[in-house]
C-alpha cells in the first residue's frame, strides 16, 4: 500500500481543546482501519506542525477522502504527502527516458 505523510495543525476550535488531542489521534486511527488503511506512527511536534502521522492508506483516492474526514471535523488543518520507500524511487528511476531522447 502507498504511504503518506500527514502533517496536522490545530485550528482555534483544537486548541481550546488540545486536551482531547490524543483521543482524537484514537478516533483518526480507527477511521483509517475503517478505510483499509493502517497508522504506522503519530507523532506530536513542536515547530511547523502539531502533529505528524505516518499511514499506508489503500490508494489516493482513500487517502483523500481520510484528509477531507479529518479537516471537517474542524479541530486541526489537515495535509498529506505521498511518500515513497528506496525500492519505489529506484523502480521510477529505471523508467525515466535518457536525457535528450525523444520518447
Amino acid at each position: 500500500m502507498p504511504t503518506y505523510i500527514g502533517l496536522a495543525n490545530w485550528t482555534t476550535e483544537g486548541m481550546k481543546t488540545v486536551r482531547e488531542t490524543i483521543k482524537r489521534g484514537q478516533d483518526a486511527a480507527a477511521l483509517v482501519g475503517q478505510l483499509g488503511g493502517e497508522i504506522k506512527a503519530t507523532y506530536w511536534t513542536h515547530g511547523p506542525y502539531d502533529i505528524i502521522a505516518i499511514a499506508e492508506m489503500p490508494d489516493d483516492e482513500t487517502m483523500a477522502k481520510l484528509s477531507l474526514a479529518i479537516t471537517s471535523r474542524g479541530t486541526t488543518r489537515f495535509t498529506a504527502v505521498r511518500a515513497f520507500t528506496e525500492d519505489e524511487v529506484a523502480r521510477i528511476l529505471a523508467e525515466l527516458p535518457e536525457p535528450g531522447s525523444s520518447s
